[in-house]
């Protein structure tokens, strides 16, 4: 199955609300289409004869790129994308932490009155809820990190530039979503 519709998938299961906050990976792949489509016609306009390094410098891939605006319109989206997924998990983390401590203070509460099957109850639906919207956070952060990973895969893969790696450690790697660690804790 194709990563578009696993991603749509996930959309889908995942609370309705949340749907604007997913990486629009359809627009990022038009837009690498857009851009390969013009680095193919520029290399058939030069000279009849086609000439293709096999590695370019990183320095000619930067200056290549910021010559290109499909290439800089690609860059910007994928950060407005990334920048909209960490803003919402940020939202989600916290409201989910302030969860976790109303939790642990009807836990503590039951512990002063161990006899109160309601309390019992209500608060195991809440663990039970909370693990639930945790599991549904913790996709999306995966969904989203493997839409962006393999988007810069495929970019690489059209247009011939060798961007993925850096762009993985400089810039997703320092993203929330991509250790989430308060949530593990």
């Amino acid at each position: 199955m194709k990563f578009g519709k696993v991603l749509q998938q996930s959309t889908q299961m995942s609370p309705s609300a949340w749907e604007p906050y997913w990486a629009d990976y359809k627009l990022l792949k038009k837009i690498i289409k857009d851009c390969a489509q013009i680095k193919k016609e520029e290399k058939l306009q030069g000279d009849k004869l086609v000439k293709i390094k096999i590695k370019p410098s990183a320095k000619e891939d930067n200056d290549s790129i910021r010559q290109s605006q499909d290439e800089m319109n690609f860059f910007r989206t994928l950060r407005m994308e990334i920048k909209k997924i960490a803003d919402f998990f940020i939202k989600e983390q916290a409201k989910h932490t302030s969860q976790v401590a109303a939790i642990d203070a009807s836990f503590q509460q039951l512990k002063t009155n161990p006899d109160s099957a309601e309390a019992k109850t209500a608060l195991m639906k809440s663990c039970v809820a909370l693990y639930k919207e945790l599991l549904l956070l913790e996709n999306f952060a995966v969904m989203n990190f493997c839409g962006i990973s393999k988007i810069l895969k495929k970019h690489d893969k059209w247009t011939g530039y060798a961007t993925r790696n850096k762009f993985m450690h400089t810039i997703l790697m320092k993203q929330p979503f991509a250790t989430y660690e308060p949530l593990l804790q």
